[in-house]
């Protein structure tokens, strides 16, 4: 590991504390190790090789395993449900696990509060929850990326490529951070086509690719000719645009192996330099951050790699948007603008940063979205 590496990823965790699939349970080791050396948990709520959301985690776990003096226990395929307070027990009191992370959204409350109060000689961190100083237990933090940056950049160049002016999006489950992603990626879209349209389908489950695929030929029967995602696996899905010859824009990971033709771009996680910073400076017992987020500029995200359907003009477009967004420059969120009643949710001349707390909230899908939010 280069000594350039190490000061990225202690500069990432520095500037935030000055800020202030489906299957059977996969125990997944690596590297055993003497009891002398620090053990870290990950907990999947899928496969480690989804190419998706786990997987994005994943990677971050098979960095945290080359540091010296560490090993790293996983295990992937564990539902939300009290089978998460298992494996968190288990990581703990059979694997001896320092620190644990624990990855989906549905771990948190009250799996991992419980767990963090049984074991308080353990740090647990989540991946999304939102931290709560005086409500939650000292051993805990919460992280997650302002990932709606990117899909706003994957709508930007949607709605460039789309020929029909009709999208569609594929949901697993209506919470805040979900339509975050739905709406940023729509209001992408109509920055490059004002009128262009947008057919959403939740299918109330992380990662249930019959639902998904079922969901994209509801789609198809509304002429859509882009599709973007937000679910576990979306694999399936990248494949199915491949072959029906329709874009599709990528999430969580890089799926450019699915849809090599008609992949646009994506919107991925990188956890890696996060996860190695978190275990860095609670093994050298330094104070460590009880809430990351962070947009393009905190290094958290990017951008698939652009597919051969996206001509030079509109990368540029979409490069120099992601750049204002680093930058701060330009905000997803910015009124005036509408809820698909036609109600106005935000005035004109108001801009709400990614790490408005007005976000973490979010139940509205934008004007020009076609469909229900399910409660």
């Amino acid at each position: 590991m280069s000594e350039k590496l190490n000061d990225s990823r202690r500069t990432l965790l520095g500037t935030m504390l000055a800020l202030g699939a489906l299957g059977s349970t996969q125990n997944l080791v690596y590297a055993s190790a003497p009891a002398t050396r620090i053990a870290v948990g990950f907990v999947y709520v899928g496969s480690s090789k989804d190419m998706g959301y786990n997987q994005a985690h994943a990677n971050g776990a098979r960095a945290v395993a080359s540091l010296p003096g560490i090993e790293v226990h996983e295990l992937a395929n564990v539902p939300e449900g009290p089978a998460a307070g298992q494996a968190l027990t288990e990581l703990v009191q059979q694997k001896h696990c320092r620190i644990v992370f624990a990855t989906s959204y549905g771990y948190f409350v009250p799996h991992m509060l419980e767990a963090a109060r049984n074991f308080p000689d353990t740090i647990f961190l989540h991946a999304g929850a939102v931290y709560r100083p005086k409500l939650h237990p000292v051993n805990v933090g919460s992280y997650f990326a302002y990932i709606d940056e990117a899909q706003y950049v994957n709508g930007l160049v949607a709605g460039r490529i789309s020929r029909s002016g009709k999208l569609g999006f594929v949901a697993a489950k209506a919470i805040p951070q979900v339509l975050r992603n739905v709406n940023a990626f729509f209001l992408g879209a109509r920055r490059a086509n004002p009128q262009v349209t947008m057919q959403l389908v939740f299918t109330g489950e992380w990662s249930n690719t019959a639902k998904e695929l079922a969901a994209l030929d509801a789609l198809l029967t509304k002429q859509v000719d882009v599709i973007s995602a937000h679910v576990d696996a979306p694999g399936a899905l990248a494949a199915a645009a491949e072959t029906r010859g329709i874009g599709y824009c990528g999430y969580h990971f890089d799926q450019t192996r699915a849809a090599p033709k008609q992949l646009l771009t994506g919107a991925e996680f990188d956890w890696t330099n996060l996860y190695v910073d978190y275990v860095q400076r609670i093994a050298a017992k330094q104070e460590w951050p009880r809430s990351v987020r962070g947009g393009f500029s905190s290094g958290l995200l990017r951008n698939t790699p652009y597919g051969p359907r996206v001509p030079s003009e509109i990368r540029a477009e979409a490069d120099h948007l992601r750049n204002a967004l680093r930058t701060n420059q330009e905000v997803v969120f910015a009124g005036p603008l509408r809820n698909h009643m036609g109600k106005q949710v935000l005035a004109a001349g108001v801009r709400l940063a990614s790490s408005s707390a007005e976000l973490d909230k979010l139940f509205w899908l934008a004007e020009g979205i076609s469909g229900e939010l399910p409660r």
